[in-house]
């Protein structure tokens, strides 16, 4: 976590800590069975991909990001099949997946600033993480202008992803009950983790690894659907 708080110095790393939680558990091989998310965050390939090519190089991975080209489709692509392979394959490291979530959250930040007129809370990076910048701008838009429209509906393709954001006991969530629900989530695990990580002491002592391994929060049962 020390590497990506010195990547992106203006993201709170309890956020990412919290995202961590919800999207694996802390597990970084964490796998999703109903897309190619992977890792402590949930990279899907095409993700990791795109962080990989723009900012692989200045984390010591120059050679594979120079791999990662744009086909003819618009997609991402690595001509090498093992290549390709071992790039994926760092997703199961954890530092650099939380590097990687941390470049590509402050990146993004800015335009979403600029569209919702005030700086993104939580709640907004987390969308952010989870939908990327298009999906997240149609929640947070339908937010503002239509409150208690489906969210299932709203996050259309996204949703058979990352259903267990939008739904509770069998019941869709408005966009607004989504909304809150992931903002008691996040200000729960930032009561949880805010003092482990302002904890000095425990910080030289046991490193930043062993906060995430001891860390708890709430049992989320959207994690990993």
């Amino acid at each position: 976590m020390r590497e990506a708080v010195e990547a992106a110095p203006q993201l709170d790393p309890v956020l990412l800590l919290t995202i961590a939680r919800a999207e694996s558990r802390f597990d970084p091989e964490a796998k999703n069975r109903l897309s190619s998310a992977r890792g402590l965050l949930q990279f899907t390939r095409d993700t990791w991909l795109e962080v990989m090519r723009q900012f692989g190089a200045r984390h010591g991975f120059e050679t594979y990001a120079n791999e990662i080209r744009r086909d003819q489709s618009g997609g991402l692509s690595v001509e090498r099949p093992a290549t390709l392979r071992a790039i994926l394959l760092l997703r199961d490291n954890p530092r650099l997946s939380a590097v990687m979530a941390a470049e590509r959250l402050t990146q993004l930040s800015g335009p979403l600033e600029h569209e919702l007129g005030r700086k993104p809370g939580a709640p907004d990076l987390y969308f952010l993480h989870v939908l990327g910048p298009s999906g997240a701008a149609r929640f947070l838009a339908a937010l503002r202008s239509h409150p208690q429209s489906s969210s299932l509906d709203v996050v259309g393709l996204s949703a058979p992803l990352n259903k267990g954001l939008f739904i509770r006991n069998s019941c869709t969530l408005s966009v607004a009950q989504a909304y809150d629900r992931i903002g008691a989530v996040l200000e729960a695990g930032d009561g949880q983790y805010r003092p482990m990580l302002t904890n000095r002491t425990e910080q030289v002592s046991n490193g930043p690894e062993k906060v995430l391994e001891t860390a708890q929060a709430p049992e989320l049962d959207f994690v990993l659907p």
